[in-house]
């Protein structure tokens, strides 16, 4: 018997990189769903599926009282986790997430 590609994949229902992530907090909500790392070694923290589509829905809902769908969001984050919940907050509440470092306060004094 052949099984085809849509029915060995668990994610055959999705669509969209939302419907994965909302599937895999379904799923497997325990699972680690990223990790920071301090100096490429250990985890300081974790964000499991459940964790991260909690605080992304929590995010997109703020986002959707001040933003349309198809709007911009300039993200300004150094990095972490923040910037990653952020980025999927945009993503479910239909925003073009723009990401870039943010401004280097010693430059922007000395331009200024």
């Amino acid at each position: 018997m052949m099984i085809s590609r849509d029915e060995a994949s668990p994610f055959s229902s999705c669509q969209t990189l939302v419907d994965v992530l909302r599937w895999r907090a379904k799923h497997e909500p325990g699972r680690p769903a990223y990790l920071y790392l301090t100096n490429g070694l250990t985890a300081e923290r974790q964000l499991t599926y459940a964790d991260l589509d909690r605080k992304v829905r929590m995010v997109a809902a703020w986002l959707q009282g001040r933003a349309q769908p198809g709007d911009r969001a300039l993200l300004l984050y150094g990095g972490g986790l923040e910037v990653v919940i952020a980025f999927w907050a945009c993503l479910y509440a239909g925003i073009t997430a723009v990401p870039a470092p943010p401004p280097d306060a010693a430059k922007t004094k000395h331009s200024l």
